[in-house]
This record gives structure tokens, sequence and C-alpha cells, in this order.
């Protein structure tokens, strides 16, 4: 019942954002995300090569849950986070990335609120 209160809220305030949140209740990443996570994986490596290392994968269980807490060093954490994170993740982003509906659509589908 919240998420359906939440879904009537934020998608009647925010243009482009999908109108059911999450995009999929299964637990499993929508395409949307993994085309995403894909594409910052392949960014990523491209830009820094070998010199990315990640090494709390390790420690990240892949199912159940679990709470990241960032203090982002630079803009590019977040797409290092939802490219390499072994499970579905929600992101709060700032409402300023959803005023492009197209950029509030592709986030949406990633499940960032």
């Amino acid at each position: 019942m919240a998420v359906f209160a939440y879904d009537r809220f934020v998608s009647g305030a925010i243009r482009g954002f999908p109108s059911h949140f999450p995009v999929r209740d299964d637990g499993k990443r929508p395409n949307r995300y993994h085309a995403v996570s894909t594409g910052c994986r392949v960014v990523l490596r491209a830009l820094f090569g070998g010199e990315l290392n990640i090494e709390a994968l390790r420690h990240m269980p892949i199912k159940g849950p679990l709470l990241v807490a960032c203090n982002h060093l630079s803009n590019i954490d977040p797409f290092i986070f939802g490219g390499y994170a072994p499970g579905t993740m929600f992101c709060m982003a700032k409402r300023e990335l959803y005023k492009i509906p197209p950029a509030a659509w592709m986030l949406g589908g990633c499940n960032c609120f």
C-alpha cells in the first residue's frame, strides 16, 4: 500500500517518472537498469582500464538487503555503484535530475527515486 501512495504522489509530481515504481516488483533489474549498468561498465573500463579496482564487491551480498551510504567523492561515484553492484539497488537522486523527461524515464527505470 505504501508503494501505491508513493506512485500516485511522485508520478504526478515529476514529469517523465514511471507511472509505476519500482518498475519491477520481483526484485530483479528492469531492462533499463541492465542497459545503463552495462553502459556504465563499458565506459568506465574504457576510461580507466586496469586502474579501476573495486575491492568491496566481495563483501556485498548478492541476495538480501544491503544499505550503502556513500559520501560522493566525485560525480562518477553513482555510475560505479550502479554499474558494479551485484544486486538490484534503489538510489536517491536529487530532484533537479528529473527535470529532463528522458533522464527521469531512465532514472526511474534504474530504481532511482
